[in-house]
């Protein structure tokens, strides 16, 4: 191999290796900046356990029902963004996908309710607001890592 060829493949590798770094770093920094990290933090060792085997019964239908919610959504965003807008599909994915999150809020109540009578009290304080706002639909807000517009500052701008 010549000289040119070598330095070349050199740096080639470095490329890819530097690259494969960023993928995993913003992997990983994604993971830490979930809200469920910090809070985990502050529930006792036993309710982590009781949590965790939980979830680990529960994971083929936590994965499938994610799988079946990706479909319906995919049907839905299908139906609305088709030529001709068909109404009484809308109305039969629309009717489909409550009944889904229905069934699907069923399961979270069900699980709640199995994690919570194996807590004492004072753990299901700690965990009351967490479960109440995912309960409601207020899920699990992530940090924002990006820099938001100061909203002010964009009305200023469009009237200039």
């Amino acid at each position: 191999m010549s000289k040119k060829l070598k330095i070349l493949f050199t740096i080639s590798v470095l490329l890819n290796l530097a690259f494969i770094g960023i993928v995993v770093g913003h992997g990983l920094k994604r993971y830490h900046d979930s809200p469920w990290q910090e809070f985990r933090q502050q529930l006792s060792p036993e309710t982590q356990a009781v949590m965790r085997k939980t979830f680990e019964d529960k994971k083929d239908r936590i994965f499938s029902a994610i799988r079946t919610m990706r479909e319906k959504k995919k049907n839905l965003v299908g139906i609305i963004s088709a030529p001709e807008f068909n109404v009484q599909a809308f109305d039969a994915a629309v009717q489909d996908w409550q009944g889904f999150n229905q069934k699907m809020m069923q399961g979270k109540m069900e699980t709640f309710k199995g994690i919570l009578t194996q807590l004492p009290q004072g753990e299901r304080q700690k965990l009351a607001r967490r479960f109440v706002d995912v309960l409601t639909g207020q899920g699990h807000p992530r940090k924002d890592t990006h820099k938001k517009r100061d909203v002010d500052q964009v009305k200023t701008n469009t009237k200039e």
